[in-house]
């Protein structure tokens, strides 16, 4: 029965998992198992627009809720990065460890995700202070 010509469910090639979400899906690209942890990380919108930030510039990390993570970022300007969506705690837990490069909204077309899947609907990006202003002394 497995020599027929046709392809069977039997015979088709298995999808990487990681958890229980395929490798396919995550909204997030995390560092290889012997990759050294980056010094940076980008931010990905879903009109192109891409923004990275240093590791060094993270200061905190509030998760509300399983969709919801606040991330406070205070470099030469402070940004708060706010990040909803489903099914984060991972990207939760990748983020404190210094191992995600990159993190991608995927917007509106998100609907056709299984809801099982972890996904990112929205990215908000505020500057919450500029740069202090040059005083001569």
């Amino acid at each position: 029965m497995h020599d027929l010509p046709f392809p069977s469910s039997a015979s088709a090639p298995a999808v990487p998992k990681i958890g229980s979400v395929t490798s396919i899906q995550l909204p997030w690209e995390r560092v290889g198992p012997h990759e050294q942890p980056p010094m940076m990380f980008q931010v990905r919108f879903s009109n192109g627009r891409i923004v990275s930030f240093a590791y060094s510039d993270l200061r905190e990390i509030r998760r509300r809720d399983a969709g919801h993570l606040t991330i406070g970022i205070y470099g030469l300007e402070k940004y708060q990065l706010c990040i909803e969506g489903r099914n984060l705690d991972e990207l939760h837990s990748l983020l404190g460890m210094g191992k995600i490069k990159s993190i991608i909204e995927f917007g509106q077309r998100a609907f056709d995700q299984p809801e099982e899947s972890a996904c990112i609907e929205k990215i908000e990006l505020e500057t919450l202070t500029g740069p202090a202003p040059y005083s001569p002394t």
